[in-house]
């Protein structure tokens, strides 16, 4: 662990080290650094829009006063993200303050070029950095905190392993109105005791309880089986495009099917919470027929005033990152009656394909047949899906 002695300031930080990915890396930030187009990012409407630096206008003489301050505090340190190809310096990435009795640090990033918004930078800034801060660093924590509307800046954290650790409502005022305060953290592994044969690096902490943005996924309890619940299982309107529509719901048959879901090795089954109300709006699951199979999505959004609002996509893409991530299936599915429009387009976004249709696999209660359209999306695809279609620019 470095030094925490008072020798001097330079001396409690190790050399900052060159960090160099797959198209990004990154260096010490330097006065050398303070460009024009340095002091353009920072005095950009668009790119400062999420930093606390937009309520001043910037020169390069205060940007070169910050950076040299930065350099000669012992609890701060920041590196210039740059592209391997070019090594153009496209933004920059910190670390600090640290605090060195509880080995934790916060992260913040800027990318100042807009040319690679959306490109994955901020991603691979975040994973470099993290190992870093504990591998070299020892830290054990790392934490960092988001506008609610900063989307690309959320998705890069969580794509880098962080999760997202609760929400601090109306925490920042931008543009006139109240936005919440997103805080995210990673735990990594400790540092390996002197003398042990425990092979050093650190892994994301994860938990069974999936943490999103908006929503988390709570393992689903009894506790859990309401009298909305069973509401929802009876609403013509909820249930009809689910199989549970053909008989009356109670409490004991959803224990039943609770009790199916806990004797099985491997299917889980969720419910859907809102971060802002805490009350329960629907459910998830994911079930495989053994361990190492392909395991089966399932959805519910119960609460009406929920639909349309981005709690199914959601929810899928913490299932999908629990099942990838966590539980190594080799493929997810979905199956969705043809006409129920909005799922489909939930799943497309999702980043699955269409792998076939099954002609008049279902009847509705109406007596018409509809088809069945099955869905599925391996490991790789969907982490490439999920770059292309949430990440903007933090």
């Amino acid at each position: 662990m470095p030094n925490t002695d008072s020798d001097t300031a330079m001396a409690k930080f190790p050399v900052l080290r060159e960090l160099r990915g797959g198209r990004v890396l990154l260096r010490e930030l330097t006065e050398a650094d303070v460009t024009d187009s340095y002091v353009r990012w920072m005095n950009d409407p668009e790119i400062v829009r999420y930093l606390e630096s937009r309520y001043t206008a910037h020169t390069t003489e205060d940007i070169l006063e910050y950076v040299r301050g930065i350099r000669i505090d012992p609890n701060m340190m920041m590196w210039a993200i740059c592209s391997t190809d070019t090594g153009e310096h496209v933004g920059n990435i910190k670390l600090g303050p640290v605090d060195w009795n509880h080995r934790t640090g916060d992260i913040g990033l800027m990318i100042g070029e807009r040319s690679v918004w959306g490109q994955g930078y901020a991603t691979e800034a975040i994973d470099l950095l993290s190992g870093y801060a504990f591998e070299d660093l020892g830290l054990r924590r790392l934490t960092a905190g988001s506008y609610e509307q900063n989307t690309g800046s959320i998705k890069a954290f969580l794509r880098a392993g962080f999760q997202v650790d609760g929400v601090w409502r109306d925490h920042y005022v931008s543009e006139g109105e109240t936005q919440d305060r997103i805080c995210l953290g990673l735990v990594g592994e400790t540092l390996q005791a002197p003398g042990s044969t425990k092979e050093s690096g650190w892994k994301p902490y994860r938990s069974d309880v999936l943490v999103g943005i908006n929503y988390s996924l709570v393992p689903f309890s009894e506790e859990l089986i309401t009298e909305a619940y069973i509401g929802w299982l009876n609403d013509p309107e909820i249930n009809r495009f689910l199989e549970v529509r053909y008989t009356s719901q109670s409490k004991e048959s959803a224990l039943g099917y609770l009790r199916s879901i806990d004797r099985s090795g491997s299917s889980y089954f969720w419910g859907v919470k809102a971060h802002r109300s805490g009350e329960m709006v629907g459910t998830a699951t994911l079930q495989s027929e053994r361990v190492g199979a392909p395991a089966e999505l399932g959805l519910m959004i119960g609460e009406k005033d929920y639909w349309g609002k981005g709690a199914a996509l959601e929810a899928l893409d913490l299932v999908c990152r629990f099942g990838f991530s966590k539980l190594n299936f080799p493929k997810i599915t979905a199956g969705t009656y043809g006409v129920n429009m909005a799922m489909n387009f939930t799943l497309k976004r999702l980043g699955m394909e269409i792998e076939g249709t099954i002609r008049d696999a279902y009847t509705l209660n109406n007596g018409e047949s509809v088809d069945e359209i099955r869905w599925g999306v391996f490991p790789g695809e969907w982490k490439s899906r999920q770059g292309q279609m949430h990440e903007t620019h933090a």
